[in-house]
């Protein structure tokens, strides 16, 4: 069985996001893990940037614990909402909830050395300031992007069945780990397939043909390839919405000796613009 780890906070992406994971959870017969982190570090360490002790330990204390008291109780509304879902889904008997305290990064790493492992994260665009930050991206999914090994489903704050697919195809070792999940998950051959390449060179015009008829031979899938000219991640937005894309596959990598440390511009800039969700592979 496969595993889906399901990162939620308190905004308005945590819906679409379980809409999400409980359909390809579903599709791919997985198993799912609900995680929500509080990271208290952060109020504690303002508190004692702001006051230098001044309160005294008793009131720090107090302001800690009662921090904690909010955390926990945010969090059992989180999970009896996503409980409902799961339930109203029929599929509860195949998830948990996780309540963590610490980094996000640092915690889904415990995920990763499971037994069951992760074959997918699922997270939301924006975080729980999105109202004030619509141009961008949540701090968290940088993070994540940076430190995952494993492909990142990056949900917009709307759901929508998934029928046509965009792959964002440039010929490189992460698109092409794509291109075999694509080809091993049995829920794509239902779907219209796309894969776009922009600006290709004679070898990922080569690489492109190739994949197109391994597509339609081994996995029977319904493709259609396309190339453009132009900004990578405004052709790909422009290919996305001509299509009525419900989805976008893509790599997510920069060049470099220490590119595991950062994640391409193209990437951040199609994130940016996608209005659907975004697959992106390492």
């Amino acid at each position: 069985m496969r595993s889906i780890l399901l990162c939620v906070d308190g905004s308005n992406y945590a819906t679409p996001c379980a809409k999400y994971t409980i359909e390809l959870a579903r599709l791919m017969d997985a198993y799912v893990d609900i995680l929500y982190v509080s990271d208290l570090q952060s109020f504690e360490l303002s508190v004692v940037a702001d006051f230098g002790g001044a309160l005294g330990m008793q009131t720090f204390k107090e302001l800690s614990d009662s921090k904690q008291s909010l955390e926990n109780e945010k969090a059992k509304r989180i999970e009896r909402k996503l409980t409902r879902m799961f339930q109203s889904a029929h599929y509860d008997d195949k998830f948990k909830f996780n309540h963590r305290v610490g980094a996000i990064v640092d915690i889904f790493e415990e995920f990763k050395k499971d037994a069951m492992g992760v074959d997918l994260i699922v997270l939301g665009k924006r975080g729980e300031n999105s109202d004030a930050t619509k141009e961008n991206l949540g701090s968290t999914l940088e993070k994540v992007l940076r430190a995952s090994t494993c492909p990142c489903l990056i949900v917009p704050n709307k759901f929508r069945a998934l029928r046509k697919v965009l792959i964002a195809y440039d010929g490189s070792e992460p698109v092409n780990r794509a291109l075999q999940f694509v080809e091993r998950n049995a829920f794509f051959k239902d779907c219209e397939i796309h894969i776009l390449a922009v600006n290709p060179d004679e070898t990922v015009r080569d690489g492109l043909d190739k994949v197109r008829d391994l597509l339609r031979s081994m996995a029977k899938l319904d493709i259609v390839t396309c190339e453009r000219v132009g900004e990578v991640g405004e052709e790909v937005d422009k290919y996305a919405r001509e299509m009525h894309a419900d989805l976008l596959i893509m790599g997510a990598y920069a060049h470099g000796a220490i590119r595991h440390l950062f994640v391409g511009s193209s990437t951040l800039e199609i994130l940016r613009r996608s209005s659907i969700p975004v697959v992106a592979f390492r």
